[in-house]
């Protein structure tokens, strides 16, 4: 008795399935790695960071600027 080879009973199998099963499978073959490596890469890099908007800046009243105390932090204020 011959003994069962695995590999001629595929064969033949995929030989006798519809061109479009095929290539379905052709496809598969290649875009089975290609979307492990993306599902790897977008895990191993996590969620992106949300942008926060920027705040727009306060408006506060406030007093004109004192040139005494303004100068004592180094900013020089020249009339115009």
């Amino acid at each position: 008795m011959e003994p069962y080879n695995l590999f001629a009973d595929l064969l033949s199998t995929f030989r006798s399935l519809n061109d479009g099963i095929k290539a379905l499978m052709v496809i598969g073959f290649y875009a089975a790695p290609v979307g492990l490596a993306w599902a790897w890469a977008y895990a191993k890099r996590g969620r992106a960071p949300q942008e926060t908007p920027e705040k727009e800046p306060e408006l506060v009243d406030a007093e004109p600027a004192d040139p005494a105390r303004l100068a004592v932090r180094g900013v020089r204020i020249e009339k115009l």
